[in-house]
């Protein structure tokens, strides 16, 4: 399996709110555009910083995988009701914007979604990290976005007030198109196979 470079990002002052260990890993749709090489990340890091956000992984279609290194425990803003407890995702995609403007049906956006088998395994990657670096309180497991384990933010949004609105990465099982099932699978796979 290639990879794509390992990026190691940098919060900016003033975006973190303390520490706290973390049982829940929610996954994002950034909602904006893949550009070529790194340009998407930066773009996002600034659209971040610009508006006092902070994420802990980000990654893009060509696989690139950028983590906060150290800050695995830091709380940011970044799914409202859970960010003590929870580290958080962006999946850069402009699916979500076609699927806004009705250019694509909810299954065509399931289906890009599995074609970017570089992304996703990068995601399923950081979900293995995040797993292997504390087996015990990082439960490779589906969580309802309120119990321990994987989540979209669409999921914290059922449960949470502080998040209702956000619908991103809405796994394909409960109406949505992210195939988030699939990716714990692969992250399954990833945990077991290679040591981080």
């Amino acid at each position: 399996m290639v990879h794509a470079p390992f990026i190691t990002l940098t919060p900016p002052p003033g975006v973190t709110h303390g520490n706290h260990l973390k049982d829940m890993f929610v996954c994002h749709e950034s909602v904006t555009y893949n550009l070529p090489g790194l340009r998407d990340l930066t773009q996002l890091e600034n659209i971040l910083k610009g508006e006092g956000y902070w994420i802990h992984g980000i990654t893009d279609s060509e696989g690139h995988r950028a983590w906060n290194k150290g800050h695995g425990t830091d709380i940011y803003y970044h799914a409202g009701g859970v960010n003590t407890r929870a580290v958080g995702c962006e999946n850069i995609s402009e699916i979500t914007i076609m699927l806004d403007k009705d250019l694509i049906s909810r299954i065509e956006a399931h289906e890009l979604w599995l074609k970017r088998d570089h992304q996703l395994n990068a995601l399923a990657m950081m979900m293995a990290c995040w797993h292997n670096a504390d087996k015990k309180n990082h439960p490779l497991i589906r969580s309802n976005g309120d119990s321990p384990g994987v989540c979209s933010h669409w999921d914290v949004s059922q449960h949470h007030p502080e998040s209702t609105g956000h619908w991103d990465c809405r796994p394909l099982d409960k109406g949505g198109h992210s195939p988030l099932a699939h990716t714990i699978g692969l992250a399954k796979h990833l945990a077991l196979t290679y040591e981080f």
